[in-house]
């Protein structure tokens, strides 16, 4: 079973993408955010080497403060995902075991 769903290129694909997004949010728990994150001259730059995803107004680097707010994004994901889950699960065994109506919605 695990073979066959490594052998899919889109199953290994959307791994490694939540792997690499579980990585830097790791990645930012780690950082100090306000080294991170701190204020600077650099405001509103583009773009660039020094500034992946530009700064803001307050010269704050938008890359790392994306980094340090995927932590909780990822968490609060997977919380709903799995609150998701238990209710739906929960709805679909009720509906089963009773029948009729509920069954049939």
């Amino acid at each position: 079973m695990i073979a066959a769903f490594w052998n899919n290129p889109k199953a290994r694909l959307g791994c490694v993408v939540v792997l690499t997004l579980v990585t830097f949010a790791m990645i930012g728990l780690l950082t100090d955010p306000i080294i991170s994150s701190g204020s600077s001259t650099d405001i509103l730059l583009p773009p660039s080497a020094k500034h992946w995803f530009g700064t803001t107004i307050q010269g704050q680097d938008v890359f790392a403060m994306t980094i340090l707010g995927s932590a909780p994004t990822i968490f609060f994901s997977l919380f709903t995902g799995l609150g998701i889950t238990l209710l739906s699960t929960a709805i679909g065994v009720s509906a089963g075991y009773l029948g009729g109506k509920a069954d049939t919605g």
